[in-house]
């Protein structure tokens, strides 16, 4: 079997879900078959579509904070 085709910098909720949508529908065909809105399956994507937004947006954040030119919070000492 090819190694699956993810492409690792999409960020957003929706393009994450598609692809995770087009991986399980390529690679689990028997498995996942219904992603209609009120099903099982399309819950576990929205969940794990939610969880890599989320974690993208802390990454970004705490990147920015590394950065003197975006950082947002004050430090005091």
């Amino acid at each position: 079997m090819a190694s699956p085709n993810i492409d690792y910098t999409t960020r957003d909720f929706a393009s994450v879900r598609q692809q995770l949508q087009n991986y399980a529908v390529s690679y689990y065909p028997e498995t996942f078959q219904d992603y209609s809105n009120n099903s099982i399956e399309s819950l576990l994507l929205d969940l794990m579509s939610g969880s890599i937004d989320l974690l993208s947006y802390n990454t970004d954040n705490n990147f920015n904070e590394t950065q003197l030119t975006y950082a947002q919070q004050s430090v005091r000492y």
